[in-house]
């Protein structure tokens, strides 16, 4: 039944034209399979996705998630012609995708840790033969080195894999407490200098002790950084920013929580 709800779903979806409403037929497909989808979206880009998920949900509606931010970075990532694209928070791939589509960046590194996501996002890059073409951490970026506990959400009625933070939540029966490994980029990193690097950092919440652990790089190297900036580590991230001599711009796309900074 796996194999042929995913025939049946990835058919529909694909002939099931996006002028209409889409979203009504997920919600059918939803319903009576639990199998995932073989979908292509924008850019050609081949995703394996559930329908169940949220960010898979808006990927299949509308060719990608967060379209007009993933435009935004890719015009810079050419523009700036970058050595390196650092995917903090990668989810499931989308950013590092899609930089990897354009094939201008010659260095996509993709840092998740939520095994969820870790599965899928490799299942991605298999799909468009790209297993080389971006590398793969599986680890938590933060300001220390050890072990950390991800506390990842697996409710099956409201799923949300992007949701999956360091920062603690409250307890509930669909918050999976999992082990995962910290690392700093400065470590990671460390005879990274005079390059072009665009960065796009999603971490719910964590930001602030990434960026403590990336210092030497970010001061050390032409930077372009996509964060989000959540109210409450505004200020101390855009301190920090500072500091690495990081000025702030215009918003690539206003209205949302993402931010951006670049080297000045």
């Amino acid at each position: 039944m796996t194999l042929l709800g995913t025939i049946v779903q990835s058919i529909l979806v694909a002939i099931f034209p996006p002028a209409f409403d889409r979203k009504k037929l997920l919600h059918a497909l939803r319903r009576i399979y639990k199998s995932p989808v073989l979908f292509r979206g924008s850019y050609g880009i081949f995703y394996l996705l559930r329908g169940t998920n949220y960010i898979d949900a808006r990927i299949m509606r509308h060719g990608i998630y967060e379209p007009a931010s993933v435009r935004a970075l890719l015009e810079q990532v050419r523009q700036r012609k970058a050595d390196m694209f650092l995917d903090v928070g990668a989810n499931i791939g989308v950013y590092s995708l899609a930089v990897a589509k354009q094939g201008v960046c010659p260095r996509i590194c993709a840092f998740e840790p939520d095994p969820h996501n870790k599965a899928q996002l490799f299942a991605n890059l298999f799909l468009n033969g790209w297993e080389e073409r971006v590398q793969v951490f599986g680890d938590a970026v933060s300001d220390t080195d050890g072990t950390a506990r991800m506390f990842a959400f697996r409710d099956p009625l409201h799923p949300s894999t992007g949701r999956s933070s360091l920062e603690g939540h409250e307890s509930s029966a669909s918050i999976k407490s999992i082990p995962v490994r910290k690392i700093r980029l400065d470590d990671v990193f460390a005879d990274v200098a005079g390059r072009s690097i665009v960065v796009k950092m999603d971490i719910e919440g964590h930001e602030a002790k990434a960026l403590a652990g990336m210092k030497k790089l970010l001061s050390n190297n032409r930077i372009w950084l996509q964060v989000e900036l959540l109210p409450l580590y505004a200020d101390e991230i855009r301190a920090e920013l500072r500091v690495c001599g990081l000025v702030e711009q215009p918003q690539s796309v206003p209205g949302t929580s993402d931010f951006i900074f670049a080297s000045g």
